[in-house]
């Protein structure tokens, strides 16, 4: 039994040995990699002390101490006007916005449509090939736009005349019209772009009809019509 006991002891104080060991290890490799940092930032600071010595240059705390306090001086007067600006920033952001807002939330509403047949009709001009029709508010059946909100349009309408002189115009519920005119007398024909902007009532229409000369036929259209909503008012 005595052994069994002196055995149990050795086993015990080997095994605390080897701990102890162990830990003494780690604490002199952690001791070694913080003196080599140590001695890296050393060399870095004070490699070149020779070279400075033989320099003959010397350092003026005086003037050193002068020049932070007025860099410290500066700084404040630099944050006041910082601190207003925030502050001001800070009022303006918490300040309801008022008046309408470009891209505002709310069904997006767009179109964008061709004319491959080509006419000389002095009419409407039905544009019978719908590209982008977002909201459903281009009815190319009619060949007029109707407006679902009331707000800010813009349209655009690019009209390729046939030869000679050709004109149209955008025409807005009905009494407001914008020219789309080409006067060049050239023997293929000539195109004219107008882009413009409107604010309309929630159902006025928008159209485009030709007034003088034809459109040519193309397909791919070479004549189209688009717009969308900017903003509600």
């Amino acid at each position: 039994d005595l052994r069994r006991v002196g055995r149990c002891c050795e086993a015990s104080g080997a095994s605390s040995l080897n701990s102890s060991l162990e830990s003494l290890h780690e604490a002199l490799a952690t001791a070694q990699r913080d003196w080599e940092q140590h001695r890296r930032l050393f060399h870095g600071l004070f490699g070149n002390f020779q070279g400075l010595v033989a320099s003959n240059i010397s350092l003026d705390l005086g003037k050193l101490q002068t020049m932070l306090s007025r860099k410290g001086k500066k700084q404040k007067g630099l944050e006041a006007p910082r601190r207003r600006d925030r502050k001001q920033a800070e009022t303006w952001a918490d300040e309801p916005v008022q008046g309408p807002v470009l891209g505002e939330a709310g069904s997006p509403v767009a179109f964008y449509a061709g004319f491959s047949e080509g006419t000389a009709s002095l009419q409407t001009v039905k544009f019978n090939a719908t590209y982008i029709n977002i909201g459903s508010s281009y009815f190319p059946e009619h060949g007029y736009f109707r407006a679902p909100e009331r707000g800010v349009y813009l349209f655009a309408v690019s009209v390729e005349f046939g030869p000679g002189p050709g004109t149209g115009q955008l025409v807005f519920g009905g009494h407001h019209q914008t020219p789309v005119s080409s006067t060049e007398e050239q023997r293929g024909g000539s195109t004219a772009t107008t882009f413009t902007m409107a604010e309309l009532q929630k159902g006025e229409r928008v159209w485009f009809e030709l007034t003088q000369g034809s459109i040519i036929k193309r397909n791919p259209p070479g004549t189209a019509f688009g717009g969308f909503l900017m903003f509600k008012t």
